[in-house]
């Protein structure tokens, strides 16, 4: 029995249950109404969260523009006149490897394929001046250089850190789940979190086989881009002074 006053009541017990593909929080029956009811779900390190009943995970959002992107970029670059050596499936591929580490990186890594490609389809060298053209090369290596980098830097993360989900909602964390209900009754009983994961080996997995398809890629991509970037001039040099003293 509560007496009429503020107090505080903890109870703790304990489930033997592992962690499953599906896990959920213990479900209470009280034997009254409650409010304010706070809940905190930890999940373990060593798992690769999917899906949260409760709070937000903004990866599927981020995936699903990733699948509209992969689907519209081969459209565009022919709408363009563009030859662009990257399928809808590489674009897929691409744009999943990344999105667990640098989903920013996808825009730069696209960006970089078309800049190569409207070079080669677009710049006339004899059309500009020495120095517009040699500060159009230079600024292109160093979109490039950048891209690169994130594509190298995704290969490190993904094989060692955890993924990225985009957990958001109520100060949550990637493996850390706040929910929140205002109220419950007795029919309803408090709340239960709900949480999809797989062992972090399988994430592992996957980003291993991601690294070996983009290390296969990388090849052919740099030979299109160096045919890209020098196409009818790589680099205009300084003219030579003709003239000579009598």
């Amino acid at each position: 029995a509560l007496q009429p006053r503020e107090q505080q009541v903890e109870i703790v017990f304990q489930r033997p249950v592992g962690v499953d593909i599906v896990s959920d929080s213990p479900q209470v029956i009280l034997p009254g109404k409650a409010a304010n009811i706070k809940l905190q779900y930890q999940l373990p390190r060593d798992r690769w969260p999917l899906y949260l009943k409760g709070p937000a995970m903004l990866y599927w959002g981020v995936l699903l523009v990733i699948v509209l992107a992969a689907l519209c970029l081969p459209y565009l670059a022919r709408r363009a006149q563009l030859s662009i050596p990257v399928s809808v499936i590489a674009w897929l591929l691409l744009g999943l490897g990344l999105s667990t580490v640098n989903t920013y990186g996808v825009i730069v890594i696209g960006a970089m394929f078309f800049i190569l490609a409207a070079r080669k389809a677009y710049v006339n060298p004899e059309a500009m001046t020495r120095w517009q053209f040699n500060a159009l090369q230079v600024g292109i290596i160093l979109w490039v250089v950048f891209a690169i980098l994130c594509m190298l830097a995704a290969i490190p993360l993904g094989l060692l850190s955890n993924p990225e989900m985009k957990v958001v909602g109520n100060g949550s964390s990637s493996h850390f789940y706040h929910y929140y209900q205002d109220r419950a009754t007795m029919d309803t009983g408090l709340p239960i979190a709900t949480v999809v994961s797989v062992p972090l080996l399988a994430y592992r997995v996957v980003m291993l086989l991601w690294s070996l398809w983009l290390s296969t890629r990388l090849i052919q991509w740099a030979i299109w881009g160096w045919e890209c970037y020098k196409e009818k001039h790589a680099w205009l040099p300084k003219a030579k002074d003709c003239s000579g003293g009598s």
